[in-house]
């Protein structure tokens, strides 16, 4: 495993979510300023196709137990072979600014992996313990530090549904600081029923935000098995 993020959701073998759309049906989705009621017992919705989530002629494709991954020319992916977990990074893996999670396979290898709930303050993070700062910012808090790192503050900002595929998952935003200091945000997008989680960190300024939109938008589920 990589150290950072892919060591962030790896090294606990962790990552994000639980929530209220649905991975089958039919039904109006609501718009992704919307903020639902609660992040159970939504009804089951399919998400209207996003007219800017369109194949590009050289995008790649990989897949993630079964889901289809389309990505920008030039965008790196490593699957952790079965683990349960993927990264994504326009430019450097060891960011891993985008992560695929399926917690039931993270179990089934013998990963430690919290309960999926999107609305707590850190439900972007599904790993046992509490995230560092150095896991976000290796910059100014280094991870080889002798002293304990300052743990990551995070509180919602968003709450409301957007497309993942063909599906609607439930979206939360969550504004991340340490020590005080703004780093950035994260931002899950989950699948109650299939467990799909994708989580994207923006605090290293890797990969733009508008394509990780898109990539999520495009990501084909129909053959996902958790």
């Amino acid at each position: 495993m990589r150290s950072s993020r892919a060591g962030l959701l790896a090294a606990a073998l962790l990552l994000t979510i639980a929530g209220c759309s649905s991975d089958t049906g039919g039904g109006v989705a609501s718009s992704p300023g919307s903020t639902p009621s609660q992040a159970s017992g939504e009804p089951s919705m399919s998400a209207a196709p996003d007219p800017a989530a369109q194949r590009r002629p050289d995008d790649a494709e990989y897949v993630f137990h079964g889901a289809r991954v389309l990505l920008p020319k030039g965008w790196l992916y490593e699957d952790y072979g079965g683990s349960g977990t993927a990264c994504i990074d326009a430019t450097d893996l060891d960011a891993c600014s985008v992560s695929l999670i399926d917690p039931p396979a993270v179990e089934r290898e013998g990963g430690e992996i919290d309960g999926v709930d999107p609305d707590s303050d850190s439900g972007w993070y599904l790993g046992t313990d509490v995230p560092g700062c150095s896991a976000i910012n290796p910059a100014d808090y280094p991870r080889d530090s002798t002293a304990d790192p300052p743990l990551v503050q995070s509180r919602i900002i968003e709450r409301g549904f957007r497309p993942l595929g063909a599906k609607t998952a439930v979206f939360r935003a969550y504004v991340l600081t340490c020590e005080g200091e703004p780093q950035g945000t994260a931002r899950l997008w989950f699948l109650p029923d299939s467990e799909l989680a994708v989580v994207a960190l923006d605090t290293y300024g890797t990969t733009p935000v508008r394509e990780v939109d898109r990539v999520v938008a495009l990501l084909d589920t129909e053959d996902y098995r958790a």
